[in-house]
């Protein structure tokens, strides 16, 4: 087993990997990839009970947010470093997890500690250039915790879900299943009425394609509900430009540059915005205004970052 960075002693971590001296201390158990390894290591001693599991993930987690402002350096090598840490460690936990057929309550417990994780990156990765990220892994790994999560949730009357984890459960399907609305009242007895009536809010305003009413909701989610909608916000986005082309467009028709980055929600800030409209080849006059008119209407490319800035 190769020792990783994060593990080393102080002493040994600046040198090359094969000079990386192991800190007892620093040590967690790596994902087994091939069915050869998880035969290994299918073995009682080797599994780590619940409590341990929730130890290992609370100190995964402790070592990912160390890294502070992480929307701003996720392309730093201490990013990079602990992304790809966490994120083959918080794998081995549920690796260990499956092998022991661990009950509801518990599944739950762990998955509903390291969403959050998943959901972050997941959100800033695709804002910034991240070299470690694999958006299909990084997405069947998301898609794997919430189905657990789901599954055991169900099988339980007992467990009271966590209210922004239920949540990104229905924002992270926005963009890609219409009949989500009908789902959110299937799970509406698992719900708080203020969950299911802001999850209810931003479903009913993106499916309408009410931009206006979905940013001002978007506006003030927790950030990692904002996380969980970044292709959301993408789509609805170029949805609007189709809406505001439409409605505005004349030979001399002409919009404030700065109200349509208001109702599209992007940051006051106008660079962002202003890299946006360069996506539909039209950048604002001298006066700031953006003439409909110019608009050349496009289908973005899925992985752009311009589109998902806020």
């Amino acid at each position: 087993m190769l020792i990783d960075k994060l593990e080393a002693t102080a002493s040994s971590r600046d040198g090359p990997r094969s000079k990386f001296v192991a800190d007892p201390d620093k040590m967690v158990k790596e994902y087994s990839r091939s069915a050869a390894d998880t035969h290994k290591c299918n073995k009682p001693e080797l599994l780590r009970p619940f409590p341990v599991l929730m130890q290992t993930v609370d100190y995964l987690l402790d070592l990912f947010n160390e890294n502070k402002d992480r929307r701003q350096r996720v392309t730093s090598s201490n990013f990079l470093s602990a992304f790809l840490f966490v994120s083959d460690r918080l794998r081995a936990v549920r690796q260990d997890m499956i092998m022991q057929n661990l009950d509801s309550t518990q599944t739950i417990t762990l998955m509903e500690k390291m969403l959050p994780f998943y959901l972050e990156t997941d959100g800033v990765c695709k804002m910034a250039t991240c070299s470690g990220y694999n958006s299909k892994l990084h997405d069947f790994q998301l898609e794997e915790c919430f189905g657990r999560w789901y599954e055991e949730l169900n099988a339980s009357n007992d467990v009271t879900p966590n209210p922004l984890i239920s949540s990104a459960f229905f924002f992270r399907q926005l963009h890609r299943k219409p009949t989500l609305l009908q789902d959110l009242y299937t799970f509406r007895g698992k719900l708080s009425e203020e969950v299911f009536s802001l999850t209810k809010s931003v479903i009913s305003s993106y499916n309408s394609n009410n931009y206006y009413r979905f940013f001002k909701l978007f506006k003030d989610l927790d950030p990692l509900l904002q996380y969980s909608l970044s292709d959301s916000v993408s789509y609805i986005r170029q949805s609007a430009m189709r809406i505001i082309y439409t409605a505005f467009k004349t030979p001399v028709s002409k919009l404030p540059s700065h109200l349509i980055s208001d109702w599209l929600g992007f940051p006051s800030d106008t660079i962002f915005f202003v890299d946006f409209l360069q996506l539909y080849n039209v950048i604002p006059d001298d006066q700031g205004n953006v003439h409909i008119s110019a608009i050349k209407l496009i289908d973005i490319l899925e992985n752009d970052q311009t589109s998902r800035q806020y």
